[in-house]
C-alpha cells in the first residue's frame, strides 16, 4: 500500500513539477591569460611601430620633432639623446633626420626617435589595461549572445515538444471517440438484430 502511494505521489510530482532538462554550459567565453598575452604581444608590436601624432590619443613608441636650421636641429637630436630617446632601429624605414625643405636657406629637418623606455612603459601600461578592459566586455557580450542563442533554443524546442504533446493527445482523443461511436454502433446494431428490426447481416428489412 505504502509503494502504491509512494508511486502516485511521484507521478502527481512529475505533473505539477516537470522534470527540465539540464542544459549543458559551454565554458567558451572566459578570460584566457594564453590569448590576453598573445593580444599583449601583438598590441605592443603595433606601438612599437608607431608614431606618436601630435594631438592624437592613439600612442606610439615613436616621435617626430621639426625643427629648423642643421646646427638646431642636431642640438635638439643630441638632447633627446641625452635624455633617454633612443634611435631607430636599423630595421627601421624611418630616418631619424629627414629633411622635409628649405626656405629662404633655412632648412626644415624633421627628427625621428624611440620614446624613452620609462614613457615606454607608461603607455603599454595604460595600453595593457585598456586592451584587457575590452577584452572582458568582449566576453561578457559574447557571453550574452550565447546566453540569448540558448534561450531561443530551449524556447523552440519547448514549444516543438508542446506542439507534439498537443498532437498526440488530439490524436488519441479523436482515437477514442472513434472507438467509442464505433462500439456503441455495434452494440445498437446486436440490440436491433435481437427485436428483429434487422437481419442477421445487419441489414433494414
Amino acid at each position: 500500500m505504502k509503494d502504491t502511494l509512494f508511486a502516485a505521489a511521484l507521478e502527481k510530482d512529475a505533473i505539477v513539477n516537470p522534470v527540465i532538462e539540464p542544459v549543458t554550459t559551454v565554458m567558451q567565453n572566459v578570460f584566457s591569460q594564453t590569448t590576453f598575452d598573445r593580444m599583449s604581444r601583438d598590441l605592443k608590436s603595433r606601438y612599437e611601430s608607431s608614431i606618436q601624432m601630435p594631438h592624437s590619443q592613439h600612442k606610439g613608441a615613436i616621435v617626430e620633432v621639426q625643427v629648423e636650421g642643421l646646427q638646431a636641429a642636431a642640438d635638439e637630436y643630441h638632447r633627446l639623446l641625452s635624455a633617454g630617446y633612443a634611435k631607430l632601429p636599423d630595421t627601421s624605414p624611418l630616418n631619424s633626420f629627414n629633411m622635409l625643405g628649405n626656405a629662404n636657406g633655412v632648412y626644415l629637418v624633421q627628427i625621428s626617435l624611440l620614446k624613452t623606455p620609462e614613457q615606454q612603459a607608461a603607455d603599454l601600461e595604460v595600453m595593457y589595461a585598456d586592451l584587457k578592459s575590452q577584452y572582458l566586455a568582449d566576453i561578457e557580450e559574447a557571453q550574452r549572445k550565447e546566453e540569448d542563442r540558448q534561450v531561443e533554443i530551449a524556447l523552440t524546442a519547448a514549444a516543438r515538444k508542446e506542439a507534439e504533446k498537443q498532437q498526440a493527445a488530439q490524436k488519441a482523443l479523436a482515437d477514442r471517440v472513434r472507438a467509442e461511436m464505433q462500439d456503441s454502433r455495434n452494440k445498437l446494431r446486436t440490440t436491433l438484430i435481437a427485436k428483429g428490426k434487422l437481419n442477421e447481416n445487419g441489414e433494414a428489412a
